[in-house]
């Protein structure tokens, strides 16, 4: 077991992108940046957020549009504070905010790379 939970952190490290440690740190970074904020909320024993991770994550172009309109950020329930606001019911959670931290869009689930991207363009048209 202790095994498994190693190579998990090993897997988690190998995104494509480094994420902000904090979710206050996002949000100063997207006002500076004038971007929003991506939120995606995982646990250590989803796996569908490891998927999420090990695949969708892992893809280079979707990175690059992701980055180019959002600060990204990662926040584990496990070991995070998750703020009250995002009120969190199912993993992997994904949320869209503004520099300010309103939710401008939220959902929740696994999705590859073709869903994601229609799910980048789907919040950009709102």
């Amino acid at each position: 077991m202790k095994y498994i939970f190693l190579i998990l952190i090993l897997i988690s490290s190998l995104f494509s992108f480094e994420w902000p440690a904090e979710y206050d740190e996002a949000l100063a970074q997207a006002k500076k940046e004038h971007k929003g904020v991506y939120v995606f909320v995982g646990t250590a024993n989803c796996p569908f957020c490891t998927k999420l991770k090990e695949t969708t994550f892992s893809d280079e172009e979707l990175v690059k549009k992701l980055k180019k309109d959002y600060v990204n950020i990662y926040l584990s329930k496990d070991i995070d504070d998750i703020p009250k606001h995002l009120n969190i019911r199912f993993y992997p959670a994904h949320y869209f905010l503004d520099s300010d931290g309103k939710i401008l869009y939220s959902t929740a689930g696994y999705r590859g790379k073709k869903c994601f991207l229609e799910l980048l363009k789907e919040v950009k048209d709102l």
